[in-house]
């Protein structure tokens, strides 16, 4: 899994100086890691086209991208192994398997194999931490 298709193009266009107005700018770094962390895994992305502070602070962050793998993808246990097993070691590849799973990882008619178990898991999944949510905020 951690070959090239995943490796992520470099960038060395910074329109940072052309950003008149972003409510990201206010923010220390890590308050901007703790959002994200707070959003919906396919939502990440969509921040960082929002916001070039975002994309800025996230674009080639390794550690950012391993962190959000384990916390946002937490149903895809496979991802999960070999993480903890050092199979992935090289960081620039989490942000496209990151990308990757949140775009293609949905159950759809297309998929097939074992990808088909790992989208049925993320659906039941979302549907589970919304109950959670839902009766955790309840006080008997």
């Amino acid at each position: 899994m951690a070959g090239i298709r995943f490796a992520m193009p470099t960038s060395n266009l910074d329109l940072g100086p052309k950003v008149k107005n972003d409510p990201f700018m206010k923010l220390p770094g890590h308050i901007i890691f703790e959002i994200c962390h707070l959003l919906f895994d396919d939502n990440v992305p969509d921040l960082a086209k929002a916001s070039w502070v975002v994309h800025a602070l996230t674009r080639n962050d390794g550690n950012f991208w391993k962190l959000s793998l384990q916390h946002n993808l937490c149903w895809f246990f496979e991802i999960q192994d070999l993480i903890r097993l050092g199979a992935l070691r090289r960081p620039e590849m989490f942000k496209g398997i990151y990308l990757w799973a949140t775009k293609k990882i949905w159950v759809r008619l297309d998929l097939e194999g074992p990808l088909m178990y790992v989208a049925n898991r993320r659906r039941i999944w979302l549907v589970c931490e919304e109950l959670a949510n839902a009766y955790g905020a309840r006080h008997y």
